[in-house]
């Protein structure tokens, strides 16, 4: 039987996440000072796999770095000299692919979310699920699957359609509409009220109470970088958001400190992985959007990489677990007389911090 921890309603589902900042320096206007006064990293492209119509990759890994992406219906494996290998094939075309830290668990969702499929690594199991999400629901670049792949928040009950039952060992929690953030420590549901959430301890589902947030910005996503949480207000059209250090005690740890800064602008994208989050930063130039730079958070470790060199990049980016590659995608035709359109091929990167 499944552990239905609570049926979430409609409006209990959205909000995971954490973003911890740790002396960051970059777009904040307050911090600019002490940027001057470090010079950044630089990065340099190791391995690029030019491919079609793929998914954004994913790190998937225990101790060597690696990282999953899709084709279709086929689910691959990369090490980072780009060395592939097919893992998986599933019924229907993979929309996103998301795995546990330890690399253990993957999960893939079909385009209009009716088609979960579990890949269990360490038992070497594979289950396809049917869903049956309510109208007009959005998962987003958000994984249903905590950080450990032991629980999973999803919008309808599950029914195995092949393959054994491995959501029966797990804890699942059904949710009606919106989408829940996961962090490693917290798990943050809407509440009635817009913008309100209710903190739920991973570790042992004790209810932390309610968190509420500004009410008038649109919320993008919530995110915890060490022992830092953050929440991502979306700005405008431009792909530019803004990160803003939550302070409220429930949420702060021993490495949390004053120096911590409290907002990011010119936010592309947030990535958070083993502990830490990966920041992208974009600017202008000539009307088209293009990543700046990257900054690694966790606690009080801060590092911020030049990327301008590496091309036209895409938003969203991830350091590996030891922070000394960066994996991402980048279009190799884009110029600035000649933009990026849908059917250009993009290629899957990894790119090795000069330090």
């Amino acid at each position: 039987m499944y552990k239905h921890n609570s049926r979430i309603s409609a409006w209990a589902l959205c909000c995971v996440g954490a973003l911890v900042a740790a002396n960051l320096v970059f777009v904040n206007v307050h911090a600019l000072g002490d940027l001057r006064k470090q010079s950044p990293h630089t990065a340099s492209i190791i391995t690029e796999l030019p491919m079609d119509h793929v998914s954004h990759p994913t790190w998937c890994y225990d101790r060597d770095p690696a990282f999953v992406f899709s084709q279709g219906q086929s689910l691959f494996l990369s090490d980072v000299a780009g060395r592939i290998t097919q893992r998986a094939e599933a019924a229907y075309k993979i929309s996103m692919i998301f795995c546990s830290e330890d690399g253990q668990t993957i999960y893939t969702v079909s385009p209009k979310i009716d088609r979960l499929t579990i890949y269990d690594a360490w038992m070497r199991q594979q289950a396809e699920y049917s869903l049956s999400p309510p109208p007009l629901f959005n998962q987003g670049p958000r994984s249903f699957m905590s950080a450990d792949g032991s629980a999973f928040v999803l919008p309808s009950h599950p029914t195995i359609i092949s393959g054994k039952d491995v959501l029966s060992k797990k804890t699942v929690i059904q949710i009606d509409k919106a989408n829940a953030y996961w962090t490693r420590n917290v798990l943050f549901l809407p509440d009635i009220e817009k913008n309100s959430y209710r903190l739920r301890r991973v570790a042992d589902s004790a209810d932390l109470g309610l968190l509420k947030l500004t009410s008038d910005r649109f919320i993008q996503g919530i995110f915890a970088c060490g022992e830092s949480y953050f929440v991502l207000y979306w700005v405008d059209e431009r792909q530019r958001q803004m990160l803003v250090r939550i302070d409220d005690k429930r949420l702060q740890g021993e490495e949390t400190t004053k120096e911590t800064n409290k907002k990011y602008d010119d936010v592309g994208v947030v990535d958070q992985f083993n502990g830490a989050c990966t920041i992208s930063f974009v600017h202008d130039v000539r009307g088209i959007e293009r990543v700046k730079s990257a900054l690694i958070l966790k606690d009080k470790t801060q590092e911020l990489v030049d990327l301008r060199k590496l091309g036209f990049l895409g938003n969203w980016l991830s350091a590996s677990k030891n922070r000394h590659l960066i994996l991402g995608m980048r279009f190799p035709d884009a110029r600035l007389d000649n933009p990026p359109t849908g059917s250009s091929p993009v290629r899957i990167v990894v790119a090795r911090i000069e330090r």
